[in-house]
């Protein structure tokens, strides 16, 4: 089955960072703004409608990568969507298994 993607953005591997990669079609205006290996930063419209701000995440949860969501939180004045993996568990009903759940990780993001 082909997807019919026109269009591509890439950000190839950096260290044991896999690299992210983002696909659209003809019908999307997507404006990359921003990136580096652990995310995307895009402005879309789809058809014409209303344009939103997209971020899209493969992110270590780390104190610094926190703060410049809530920076870019307070500087964004329309609709955002944020995607991906941020690897952090917010409550220990979401973990199974594994490393013991951390609070502190949780606490960074409030």
């Amino acid at each position: 089955m082909k997807m019919k993607m026109d269009n591509a953005f890439y950000v190839a591997s950096v260290g044991i960072a896999a690299g992210l990669a983002l696909w659209w079609s003809q019908e999307v205006k997507l404006l990359v703004l921003h990136y580096n290996k652990n995310f995307i930063d895009i402005v879309i419209s789809i058809n014409g409608e209303e344009e939103w701000f997209g971020t899209f995440i493969h992110a270590p949860p780390y104190k610094g990568y926190w703060e410049r969501l809530g920076t870019l939180r307070n500087d964004i004045n329309v609709k955002w969507c944020i995607m991906g993996d941020t690897n952090i568990v917010a409550s220990p009903s979401e973990k199974y298994g594994g490393s013991p759940f951390i609070s502190q990780q949780c606490q960074m993001v409030s």
